[in-house]
């Protein structure tokens, strides 16, 4: 290196006219063996080649991270790594995988946080396969899509309490659920230099509730609490129409804040509507919306219609039946459409709208159902699986072809913490444990899917566990990719059925056998509080009754939350909070005692007789019972609920 420089400086001597272009060469040389230092990597560190996605991401996404160096064996692909090297700000729970020996995968549970900052850290005291730690300092930034308004429709109709005039509604839909009072103060409607007014005043409410009694009156006068949501109606006071088009201007400022966001809305919002100054209806748009099972096709129109005029001026091709519904500026067809197939839908001109406007000429266009959504759910929400069963679960997936079964066992002294967190808001730490139990598989498997049906599988839970397992287990099932669609429920592998009857001073349980109902003996008995504390404990007798007697001083001061069964290691519970009779409907006080006297009955043997039969006829008199000889004569009567005579005998 240091020749070349001489020899150029040589040149530069015997050649001035040359040396400001080997001056410029120089510089070239220095900047390459300096961007070549400054880019290689030591060999005894491992950094981060590249960290994706970030910048904006969606809150459905995976994140893979390159390394410098190998960090795992080849026989470590593509398996769960619960204790990944990675630091997310705000948290971000789910699971690795190593899809390379350098490349990492992480897929999160649930979907992000919306409109959030996240910061994440590569970082790990662990030395890798390599030899080496990872050696990073880089901080990598993500954040998912802000605030938005993705539908926002402003239409006027004819107000039916004034004539001649209109009033403005509205449809707003965001992203992500906001709180109604916060909008309201948000909004403002400007009418044009031809407008009647310059600005109207309005209301905004979530949609589904009840509209306020006034423009401009709270939801919360109604006495409704307005909760947060991501759809709201507007209504404006009435105004004149006038010879001339006005146009209002709808605007959301700047800073509204969304439910559990970091960040508020970035900049204003605006849509107009022009208040036309003749009647005229026009056709919108005709969309579709897709939904769990058949999607429907919206009509949009500049004026209200109305149901019963509308559907003969509708036609759809392929033919298909659908009923009419009503919509904010139009209508809904609902009908059994077929995702994926396209659809022509015919609207004849005349169609009548409710501001008195007709539609003036034909109209057509096409229109595409979606497909269904993917989906996984379980088709039982049961609990108990009989350990003497088959042990399967099924579950029904729609549009997915890899999914992963999840099994998780709950410790039997973790049972009443588990039941009281919501059955259990599972936290994976280092250690690859729940923090109720431990993960016994995660387990991949590819299904035999068609577009747009639905398939039913089969899990084998007692053959995943082992034939001699019992207790509680979490199973989950989700999507391998879109881990956050999924489905969950809860199994208890048992034989112990548990019934019980409490009162204020006494408790008796029932122990049967789920696999013949046979009466269970020494089954331990325990009542347990919400704060995990035993109340009483016994065992069940050889008619698997356990009777607990006076056990009111020992309820005193806790609640009673959940009984238990155990006998030969196996387990059963029986919460109380969702298993209790809600008696509030019913009329249980019973028949007054009677303080003197008698109270008589009479009832025959049987309900239904045959001609020539002889009836029998029983007495009872506060617990005596009595047989009348056939040849006993007697007289009875039947009075009617007033006490009033219905007929004698």
């Amino acid at each position: 290196m240091s020749r070349l420089f001489r020899k150029l400086g040589t040149q530069a001597i015997s050649h001035p006219y040359r040396s400001i272009g080997i001056s410029l060469l120089a510089v070239a040389l220095l900047v390459t063996v300096f961007a070549a230092v400054s880019t290689s990597y030591p060999d005894n560190e491992i950094r981060v080649v590249s960290f994706e996605p970030t910048g904006n991401v969606d809150r459905t996404t995976n994140f893979t991270i390159k390394f410098s160096k190998e960090m795992v064996s080849k026989d470590s692909l593509d398996k769960p790594v619960l204790d990944p090297p990675l630091v997310f700000m705000p948290e971000i729970r789910g699971l690795a995988r190593w899809v390379e020996s350098d490349v990492l995968r992480f897929f999160p549970d649930a979907e992000l946080l919306p409109a959030t900052k996240y910061v994440v850290r590569v970082e790990s005291d662990k030395t890798w396969i390599s030899g080496y730690k990872i050696i990073s300092k880089e901080v990598y930034r993500f954040q998912t899509p802000l605030l938005k308004l993705t539908d926002a429709r402003l239409y006027y109709d004819a107000d039916p309490a004034v004539r001649g005039s209109v009033r403005l509604n509205g449809r707003l839909r965001f992203n992500y659920p906001v709180d109604p009072e916060k909008l309201q103060k948000s909004i403002t409607v400007k009418g044009d230099k031809n407008a009647v007014k310059s600005s109207l005043y309005f209301s905004v409410w979530p949609a589904g509730q009840a509209q306020p009694a006034r423009p401009g009156s709270a939801t919360t006068e109604l006495g409704q609490k307005p909760g947060y949501s991501t759809m709201f109606e507007l209504v404006t006071e009435s105004f004149p129409r006038t010879k001339s088009a006005q146009t209002y201007t709808m605007t959301i400022a700047s800073g509204l804040e969304c439910q559990n966001c970091g960040l508020p809305l970035a900049e204003p919002i605006t849509t107009s509507s022009i208040v036309q100054p003749k009647e005229r209806l026009v056709i919108q748009s005709v969309t579709s919306n897709q939904g769990d099972e058949s999607g429907v096709i919206i009509i949009s129109v500049s004026g209200g219609l109305a149901i019963e005029e509308a559907k003969p001026f509708i036609t759809i091709d392929p033919p298909t039946d659908f009923v009419l519904e009503d919509y904010y500026h139009g209508l809904v067809l609902r009908g059994n459409f077929t995702p994926g197939e396209t659809y022509t839908v015919s609207i004849a001109k005349g169609l009548p709208s409710t501001i008195g406007a007709v539609l003036e000429q034909d109209f057509s266009t096409k229109v595409k159902i979606g497909d269904l959504r993917p989906s996984v759910a379980f088709t039982s929400r049961a609990t108990f699986l009989p350990r003497l069963g088959n042990g399967l679960m099924e579950f029904k997936t729609t549009n997915i072809n890899k999914i992963a079964v999840e099994v998780e066992q709950v410790f039997a002294n973790n049972l009443v913490y588990f039941l009281t967190s919501g059955y259990g808001n599972y936290y994976r730490g280092g250690s690859g444990s729940s923090l109720y139990g431990r993960s016994l598989l995660i387990k991949e498997m590819a299904l035999d899917s068609r577009l747009n049906e639905h398939l039913t599988t089969t899990i084998d839970v007692k053959g995943i566990v082992g034939p001699t397992a019992r207790g509680i287990f979490k199973v989950s099932v989700r999507d391998k990719e879109q881990r956050w669609i999924a489905d969950t429920r809860y199994a208890m592998i048992t034989d112990i059925g548990l019934s019980a009857r409490l009162s204020g001073d006494y408790l008796m349980v029932w122990a049967n056998s789920l696999a013949d109902s046979e009466p269970l003996s020494g089954v331990t008995i325990a009542l347990l509080s919400k704060n995990n504390q035993t109340l009483v404990e016994g065992k069940t007798d050889s008619r698997g009754l356990a009777v607990f007697e006076n056990i009111k001083d020992k309820l005193a001061g806790f609640e009673p939350f959940v009984i238990t069964g155990v006998r030969d290691g196996d387990l059963s519970y029986l919460r109380l909070d969702e298993t209790l009779l809600p008696i509030s409907d019913f009329d249980v006080a019973g028949r007054p005692y009677l303080s003197s006297g008698y109270e008589a009955f009479i009832y025959t043997d049987r309900g239904v007789y045959r001609p020539g039969d002889t009836v029998h006829i029983v007495s009872l008199v506060r617990g005596v019972s009595a047989t009348i000889p056939p040849d006993f004569p007697y007289f009875l009567t039947i009075f009617d609920n007033q006490g009033r005579k219905f007929s004698s005998y």
